[in-house]
């Protein structure tokens, strides 16, 4: 890789993690305040709709931004045309997602009010996966700045809206409505600009493109099972705590936390892919395995030191920042920013294999972080209550961390005298 690729994947990585920085400071900042005045029990019902209405998003077909990214990174050439190609088939996978969400929500054993307020930010699926949608147009031609200007502009937008609303009486249904404009907004500004560079024709029909649905489904379930390893807990919570709303409001303000270091990883891992494509794609002998184990050890000794000191103060963390009625969620979060260290470790293996066409050895074994999540969960909950969740969190992920160590290793180790070729 070239000294000027790589000056370019930093450069774009410092984009999106400067702007990822600094509106994840503007969403800490108004989610402080959030919490605080709603209290754990509005604020638990926040995150159950919240996180109810996410777990859908797991059905949008995701993947395909994948699939146009790999390919428009290959040839910038091809990306209108992959767009065109797969937007049919987005539009009817966003449609199921709406309509599972609400069926969903119907059957649930949630209060009236809890399943009214999933019926209404069910539609925030749609403007999600669109907004994600356009993002890749930024990331093939390599101007990052794009999405990170937009996220900062959304997240000033929500922030400025929920403290003056909240602050003037109003409620957890007004945090939805605002979510839901603040996207909306972001979402024509995403449309307007990425017209500047390539003009897509959303009204092209259904085309099945059976080579890339195929891959957009690999990478879909990839998706689903890594929400599914980690992200599926406050729903879990929300349906089987002994006090669902208070437990799942005490879970999520740890959860909140520490997803802000795994949102930078991912934008890490966002801003290196199209890198990763162009160089990797065509030949694997250019692959030093002892080079991406030392880049992934010494990226996460770094992350180590931070969260485990953090870990060691967390609960006066929580109760400074707080208030005292969250102080549970101290230890939660103790146990849950460990969690960081072992993500920023499979970086660059999971990059590596996806951007090399072996997303398909990763999903062999990947369906273990799921099933062996969700069972944890039950029986951890059961002894330990909400810690117990957390530590199932920890557990999953650090077996899923070492699989995909070993698998990338021994998967470039037999390809050594191969180039690598899409299947």
């Amino acid at each position: 890789m070239s000294g000027n690729k790589i000056l370019l994947g930093v450069k774009n990585a410092s984009f999106l993690t400067a702007g990822n920085l600094i509106s994840q400071v503007i969403s800490f900042v108004g989610f402080l305040y959030i919490a605080r005045i709603l209290g754990p029990e509005e604020y638990g019902i926040y995150a159950t709709v919240f996180s109810f209405v996410a777990l859908f998003s797991i059905l949008s077909l995701n993947g395909l931004d994948k699939v146009i990214l790999r390919e428009g990174s290959k040839d910038i050439k091809k990306i209108r045309k992959t767009y065109e190609n797969l937007i049919g088939v987005k539009n009817i996978f966003i449609i199921l997602s709406i309509i599972a969400c609400i069926a969903g929500a119907i059957i649930a054993p949630y209060t009236m009010k809890i399943k009214l307020l999933i019926l209404l930010f069910s539609i925030n699926l749609l403007f999600i996966s669109y907004n994600k949608f356009h993002h890749i147009v930024y990331q093939a031609i390599e101007k990052m700045k794009y999405i990170a200007m937009l996220q900062i502009l959304n997240r000033l937008l929500f922030v400025a809206c929920s403290v003056i609303l909240l602050t003037l009486g109003y409620g957890v249904l007004t945090l939805f409505i605002i979510i839901l404009i603040s996207n909306l907004l972001t979402l024509g500004l995403n449309i307007y600009i990425s017209r500047k560079f390539i003009k897509i024709n959303y009204l092209v029909g259904l085309i099945w493109e059976k080579k890339l649905v195929t891959s957009a489904v690999i990478f879909s379930l990839l998706g689903i099972i890594g929400f599914l390893s980690t992200k599926i807990d406050v729903v879990m919570i929300s349906l089987m705590g002994s006090d669902p709303t208070v437990e799942a409001g005490l879970y999520y303000v740890a959860y909140i936390i520490v997803q802000q270091g795994e949102v930078v990883r991912n934008f890490t891992a966002i801003a290196f892919f199209p890198l990763f494509v162009k160089r990797f794609n065509k030949n694997s002998n250019e692959i030093n395995l002892k080079q991406w184990i030392f880049f992934g050890i010494i990226t996460s000794m770094v992350v180590l030191i931070g969260t485990l000191t953090i870990s060691i103060f967390s609960e006066q963390i929580i109760t400074f920042l707080f208030g005292t009625e969250y102080r549970q969620s101290g230890k939660i979060f103790g146990i849950l920013i460990l969690y960081l260290f072992l993500i920023f470790f499979s970086l660059p293996f999971t990059n590596l294999m996806q951007a090399t066409y072996n997303e398909k050895k990763i999903l062999y074994f990947a369906w273990i972080g799921p099933v062996s999540n969700i069972i944890l969960n039950f029986i951890l909950y059961k002894h330990f209550g909400l810690i117990g969740i957390a530590y199932s969190t920890l557990i999953v992920t650090f077996v899923m961390t070492v699989l995909y160590v070993v698998v990338s290793y021994f998967t470039f180790k037999a390809y050594k005298n191969d180039p690598i070729t899409p299947e």
